[in-house]
């Protein structure tokens, strides 16, 4: 590591324009793209308001793919391009690495000049057949990818998905390269509860179809990935349900007749997307509380019963564990706990008055346990107090999302007079709890660049920081940032502390939090600043390409 000094200069008054000129490519094949639709974004600090947010400049490339954006305040830009065929990117010397790279544009008649180059679309098509070769219409059909879910660790997440036409036939595109699954449910059923179904006294053990992943397996385990380049286009991928057997879960759910208590259930698999919970089968609950799921087959499964809050409210979510084998499950009891209310107050260090915050700010509670389906949530509309209404009891860690007012950052989390650490925080039923946001001014930052072998700058390589005691519900501690086209990387608003830094090829979204994920040798960070005009500079040595 090689700390480099500082440099400032005094602000001009009225600085000159600048201008920024390119060309858009075929990352494939290296051809012009004409008729791209470009957007060109002032980099604008967290914390702005919708009304304080720097104008955005458009145009369209020409048939050589060239454009040029003229009368431009200096400063760092974002540049995104749109065009029928390509993915939506943001510029980045890297097409295929992740994150937008900025743009310093310098004052003066020289142009600042790029090169972008735009990927291709990937396509996946197919049909839906049933046992006997037959197309089947309106099957909902999702296409998932691994990615890392809020709490940190991977879960198959929906990218995209469809039902399919009269012929059985369905299409993706618009896909990035990576790796996917295919799943299907031939009921079209989602968020609408399934028919009784009665049982046939001659049949000893059911049989039904169930939500399976290409080519035909149950869970995940037997799916067949589909690895997708640019400009891919796989036809003929065709899913064939067959049925399983299958079994029912019936029981009784406690305290139905409170006031306000839902009226269905839902059941979704332990290890399963959002997407496919929420297609998973429904039931009505009986007047006398009682209820049953058919067409269930083995596996470990969640029951839920959900009931659409009012304005302002969150759904209530009672959840109950079962495992079902080669047998039904009979006398589940689903016990009701009564919802909490958590009143949050917004604190600023050196600011006691109750004027409205510049922006707003969302505190979202991630269970802990347990798939994401619901995650009770508040929002402060510029207010410095409001609530998080009917949460269901339980463990949960803290989100929080904005920040009151630019350079600030979140100092701790408050819950009932106690600091939130990574143990999150357990709700019981019933409470009225208290949470307190204290955010100070004054945010640290950090800047540096990348550099090869050679000592030249690296353009589109992701730095990320990890706190020298890692606490991953914070995801604030973990900001990440991708070096501009001159190598340049700068994070603010930062908590201080101590970091090590990393330099990745490839970073998946929200995944060098996990210890698990492999990282380069890290580069102890210098210790982010607050103070004005002293600004930590630092170079770093780029890794070699990570398994993808």
């Amino acid at each position: 590591m090689c700390l480099l000094p500082g440099l400032w200069c005094a602000a001009q008054e009225t600085p000159e324009p600048g201008t920024l000129t390119g060309i858009v490519l075929d990352a494939n094949t290296g051809e012009p793209v004409a008729r791209a639709a470009l957007t060109l974004s002032l980099a604008a600090r967290p914390g702005l308001s919708i009304d304080e947010l720097p104008p955005h400049h458009e145009t369209i490339t020409a048939s050589n793919g060239r454009f040029r954006f003229i009368a431009l305040p200096p400063g760092r830009y974002y540049l995104r391009a749109r065009k029928a065929g390509y993915l939506l990117q943001h510029y980045n010397p890297r097409p295929r690495a992740t994150g937008a790279a900025s743009i310093p544009v310098s004052a003066g008649p020289a142009p600042t000049q790029v090169e972008m180059r735009l990927l291709p679309q990937a396509v996946v098509s197919g049909r839906v057949l049933d046992e006997n070769g037959e197309p089947v219409e309106r099957a909902h059909v999702a296409l998932e990818a691994l990615e890392y879910s809020p709490l940190g660790r991977q879960q198959l997440w929906p990218t995209q998905n469809t039902a399919t036409s009269d012929l059985g036939e369905f299409r993706f595109a618009g896909l990035p390269p990576g790796r996917y699954y295919l799943w299907t449910r031939l009921r079209p059923t989602l968020m609408i509860e399934d028919l009784p179904r009665l049982r046939d006294p001659d049949v000893e053990i059911e049989t039904d179809y169930v939500p399976v992943y290409y080519p035909n397996s149950p869970d995940i385990e037997g799916a067949t990935p589909i690895d997708l380049e640019p400009g891919s286009d796989i036809q003929g991928l065709d899913i064939r349900p067959r049925k399983f057997p299958v079994y029912r879960i019936s029981g009784r759910v406690a305290a139905h007749d409170v006031p306000g208590a839902p009226t269905k259930l839902m059941l979704f698999p332990h290890q399963s997307s959002p997407l496919a919970a929420l297609a998973g089968p429904r039931t009505r609950i009986q007047p006398d509380g009682r209820f049953e799921f058919a067409g269930v087959p083995p596996g470990r499964y969640h029951i839920a019963a959900l009931h659409e809050g009012g304005e302002g409210r969150n759904p209530w979510l009672w959840q109950s564990e079962v495992h079902i084998g080669k047998r039904d499950v009979t006398n589940v009891t689903i016990a009701y706990n009564e919802p909490a209310r958590i009143a949050c107050d917004l604190s600023i260090e050196g600011d006691d008055s109750d004027a409205p915050t510049r922006a707003p700010i969302v505190v979202s509670l991630m269970p802990m346990e347990g798939p994401i389906v619901a995650t009770p949530h508040g929002r402060s509309e510029h207010r410095r107090t409001f609530a998080i209404e009917s949460v269901v009891p339980g463990h949960y860690w803290v989100q929080v999302s904005g920040r009151p007012q630019p350079d600030s950052w979140l100092k701790s989390i408050i819950f009932d007079g106690r600091e939130v650490d990574e143990s999150g925080l357990v709700l019981q039923p019933g409470a009225s709890a208290r949470l307190t946001l204290v955010f100070a001014p004054n945010a640290a930052s950090l800047a540096g660049a990348v550099v090869n072998r050679d000592g030249e700058t690296v353009p589109g390589v992701t730095v990320a920081l990890v706190p020298e005691r890692p606490n991953p519900t914070r995801r604030d501690l973990y900001p990440t940032a991708v070096t501009s086209s001159d190598g340049s990387v700068e994070l603010k608003d930062l908590a201080p502390g101590r970091y090590f830094l990393f330099a990745f090829d490839h970073l998946p979204p929200g995944a060098h939090p996990d210890p698990q994920f492999p990282k380069p040798p890290p580069t102890p960070a210098p210790p982010p600043q607050n103070e004005p005009r002293r600004r930590p500079q630092t170079q770093l040595r780029p890794p070699a390409p990570l398994p993808q």
